[in-house]
């Protein structure tokens, strides 16, 4: 929780741009993260959803192609023993 917040999360994004500090963290150990998305309920699935990939999908094209691609799926592929297609 962030430190004076009610809020269950951090936020990584200043704007519509990761925060330095991410980013950097991001760059440095690119085989600890995993972009997933939290809809368990319907009313997530919604255009929200779209928005939300569409960020993501920003944020990461500012990365390293290699960084981008082990946060996207690679780390998940690796971990789970998900065959690359």
């Amino acid at each position: 929780m962030a430190p004076g917040s009610r809020q269950p999360w951090t936020n990584m994004f200043r704007g519509s741009a990761l925060a330095s500090e991410w980013r950097e963290l991001l760059i440095q150990f690119p085989d600890r993260f995993i972009l997933a998305f939290d809809n368990v309920w319907p009313e997530n699935w919604s255009h929200a959803y779209v928005e939300h990939a569409q960020f993501w999908r920003s944020a990461l094209a500012g990365l390293p192609v290699d960084v981008a691609r082990a946060i996207a799926h690679g780390n998940a592929e690796r971990l789970w023993k998900i065959p690359a297609e």
